[in-house]
């Protein structure tokens, strides 16, 4: 009986539209982390523009701040722009840079393989967009991995943010903790 309760749709909560969302957060979470983090950790490594090395030091120093710091100007800015109660807290600030950590070591990765490659395409007549994705790219494979699974799991397994930005009674954009969080909130748990 406590399996088919899980799927009962009372009060408005339907775990398989729960699941759907969740999913869909965790691939285009991973998605924008990958493909942005890498942007950035390339240019950050081997392009040399003004401003590089302050970016760079920014970055590292916003590691250090607590995540539930930025929580409340977080809150404001989606407020400010309708977010709240939306799916997009939780995907589009993925596409933007997919967090310092993931940059830095990527940055660290690109960093260990030698510049003769570069030189060498530049000399045949590519640009950064070919160099970035035609050889580095393939020579990060297994840091690109490591993201894709950390950035997956830590996706699937995030209440915090959902919590947060996905408003009480926004039935259409729970994710499956947060469903099953409003659905056995005040029941008491299943029955035994």
């Amino acid at each position: 009986k406590n399996y088919l309760n899980i799927f009962d749709f009372d009060k408005g909560i339907d775990i398989f539209k729960a699941l759907l969302n969740s999913l869909t957060i965790m691939f285009f979470k991973t998605l924008g982390t990958v493909v942005s983090s890498f942007i950035c950790a390339y240019s950050l490594s081997r392009i040399k523009f003004f401003g590089r090395k302050f970016l760079f030091s920014f970055g590292m120093m916003t590691i250090m701040l607590p995540g539930i710091v930025t929580t409340i100007s977080l809150y404001s800015l989606y407020y400010n722009i309708n977010w709240i109660g939306t799916l997009y807290p939780l995907i589009v600030p993925a596409w933007f840079g997919g967090g310092m950590m993931t940059i830095f070591l990527e940055m660290q990765f690109i960093k260990s393989i030698s510049n003769t490659m570069d030189e060498a395409a530049i000399i045949d007549g590519a640009n950064h967009l070919q160099i970035a994705f035609g050889i580095y790219l393939p020579l990060i494979i297994p840091v690109i991995i490591y993201v894709a699974i950390t950035t997956a799991i830590g996706s699937w397994n995030d209440f915090m943010a959902p919590l947060t930005y996905i408003t009480k009674g926004s039935y259409d954009y729970y994710t499956l903790p947060l469903a099953f969080y409003y659905k056995y909130q005040n029941a008491g748990g299943v029955d035994p």
